[in-house]
């Protein structure tokens, strides 16, 4: 996927904010205290 909006690193703290936004709709979530990681494999 090279040259994809994927392999640059912007799109993070959007997807991090989604990620806490879904499940804050389930579960009392305190945003200072979740830390989200990733690394890639493959």
């Amino acid at each position: 996927m090279r040259g994809s909006t994927i392999d640059r690193p912007d799109f993070l703290p959007a997807l991090q904010g989604e990620l806490l936004a879904v499940i804050a709709k389930y579960i009392p979530v305190d945003k200072e205290n979740i830390k989200v990681s990733m690394e890639r494999q493959g």
